[in-house]
């Protein structure tokens, strides 16, 4: 016999595969609240004259980063695949030097009946960049719609049993704000053919 938790866990499962297609109005606003106070922290982290990356020109001008719409469709139940050899190596950054990470594993998604892989790594130092996964990727849109270097999701840890890859919450390098940021690169891994219009866009 089936569980119920067991049964509830296949069901939440079979919800996230289908990218919020079937959910329920209520179930679609709370994603879209949850999502624009993320931005909206963005937005006054930006501002704020101690945590903002922009410089002090920059800062005191500033009018909000720009955004794709929201789409449902982009928010990706992964499968995550441990990685075998997590030793500390050097990413190189796009001001090279590099900084120290540990390759923590790969998440397997589908987007338009394409199977994408991306590697997700760990910070080695640093206890408070320790508690997420960077999973830095390039796509279709970079150097037009998007930031040339691509961008980045962050992903908290520990991961669920059924982890997201939510592109809406994808971000722009800080190195796109100021040169003085050391910003990995993403590897050849995880450059994507496909455009990804959620996220962040390209800073004016």
């Amino acid at each position: 016999m089936v569980s119920v938790a067991r049964l509830a866990a296949a069901l939440l499962c079979a919800v996230v595969s289908t990218a919020y297609a079937a959910e329920p109005a209520v179930a679609t606003t709370g994603y879209l609240e949850s999502l624009a106070a993320f931005r909206d922290f963005t937005d006054y982290r930006f501002r704020d004259r101690v945590l903002s990356p922009l410089p002090e020109s920059e800062r005191l001008k500033f009018q909000g980063l720009r955004y794709f719409e929201p789409d449902l469709r982009l928010v990706l139940r992964a499968r995550f695949e441990p990685a075998s050899d997590t030793a500390t190596f050097a990413m190189p950054t796009y001001d090279r030097r590099t900084l120290s990470y540990a390759h923590y594993g790969t998440l397997v998604a589908e987007l338009d009946g394409q199977r994408i892989r991306l590697q997700a790594f760990r910070r080695a130092d640093g206890e408070s960049m320790r508690r997420f996964l960077l999973v830095p990727f390039r796509d279709a849109t970079n150097g037009s719609e998007t930031y040339a270097g691509g961008r980045y999701i962050e992903i908290d840890l520990p991961l669920p049993e059924v982890p997201q890859l939510d592109f809406n919450r994808s971000m722009n390098p800080l190195c796109a704000y100021d040169a003085s940021y050391a910003c990995p690169i993403p590897p050849p891994e995880n450059r994507l053919q496909l455009p990804i219009r959620a996220g962040e866009k390209s800073y004016p």
